[in-house]
This record gives C-alpha cells, sequence and structure tokens, in this order.
C-alpha cells in the first residue's frame, strides 16, 4: 500500500514555519549523541535544516519557505532506531506573505552583483 499523506500544514513564504518532533528514545548528552534534520523539498530544489534540541524529548525546526507552493517535509536522525525522529514525509503548503512587513513581502535583501547596492531576492 502507497503512503498517504496526512492533511497539509499551511505557512507563509519568508515567515518562520517552526515544527517540534518528540524523540521516543531519552539521549544524556543530546548534542553529542545525535544530528537531526529536516529536508524540504519543492519540485526539484532541496533544504536541509539542522534541528536544535528543545529540551527534554523535543527536538525543533525552524524554517523560511522562500518559494510558494506544495512542499514535503520529512525529519531525519542520525539515530536511525528513533522513529520519533525518522518520521514520514509530510506536507507543508505555503502560500503568499499576508502581513506589512515590507522584507516578507518581496523576500530576503542580498547584495547586486557589482557588490554596490542592496537588492530583493527574487527566490
Amino acid at each position: 500500500m502507497a503512503w498517504m499523506p496526512c492533511l497539509a500544514t499551511a505557512a507563509e513564504q519568508w515567515t518562520i514555519f517552526e515544527k517540534t518532533f518528540a524523540s521516543s528514545k531519552a539521549y544524556a548528552s543530546p548534542f553529542t549523541e545525535v544530528a537531526v534534520e529536516v529536508v524540504s523539498e519543492h519540485g526539484d530544489r532541496k533544504w536541509v535544516v539542522p534541528a536544535f534540541w528543545a529540551g527534554a524529548d523535543r527536538w525543533t525546526v525552524r524554517f523560511a519557505p522562500p518559494v510558494q507552493g506544495a512542499y514535503q517535509y520529512k525529519v531525519t536522525c542520525s539515530d536511525a532506531l528513533n522513529e520519533g525522529l525518522n518520521g514520514e514525509p509530510q506536507l507543508l503548503d505555503v502560500t503568499a506573505y499576508t502581513g506589512s512587513n515590507p522584507l516578507r513581502r518581496h523576500g530576503k535583501l542580498q547584495v547586486t552583483d557589482d557588490r554596490r547596492y542592496f537588492e530583493f531576492q527574487t527566490s
């Protein structure tokens, strides 16, 4: 039987999407014993973002999706036996930013190719 995703989580472009995952195992030293990251994909683009230990059995990732549309993301852990931190793919539906912050309406700032000015990033 093929994997069927749950309903998509929603986020706005260029805003912080935050997701917390619960570990199914306890670690005496989470910083040194395991690495957790979330792989997000949109079309042929891929972003790998490290998650941070948020205390107790919690790991959190923060990601600002730069492109509108449907994403698929998955949490992965260096400990392959940790079921809580090696999850099934999930969906994220990213829509246009609706707020009034000009940096979020136009995207990130970057330096122009001639390195003389700032411009908004196009994607």
